[in-house]
């Protein structure tokens, strides 16, 4: 529960496993082990997306909504290999990389 939104186990482990397929077949040039960011602020998606990135077998790498452009930019290219972002509407950014909305 956070806030007002509640899920049941069951509807978390949905909405992990609809995610996570989502960027294995998708997101075709991820392969396992590719690291995957998440700009997301303090939501129910936040932990929903953390395990999904673990379920697909990629690398979690989180980034700072609060940061600019330029700065997650440059993040991204001291990390190398990140193959994409997933960000809510809230937090989509002009970013160089592929972004995958939450």
């Amino acid at each position: 529960m956070l806030d007002d939104q509640m899920l049941s186990f069951a509807e978390i482990m949905h909405c992990v496993q609809t995610v996570a397929i989502h960027l294995t077949k998708q997101i075709p040039h991820t392969q396992a082990d590719e690291i995957v960011c998440q700009m997301l602020q303090r939501s129910i998606e936040l932990p929903i997306a953390y395990f999904a990135i673990l379920t697909a077998g990629q690398v979690y790498c989180a980034l700072n909504p609060a940061d600019s452009s330029s700065t997650l930019n440059q993040i991204i290219d001291q990390i190398k290999n990140v193959q994409c972002v997933l960000v809510q509407e809230a937090t989509d950014r002009e970013m160089y990389v592929h972004i995958v909305i939450v």
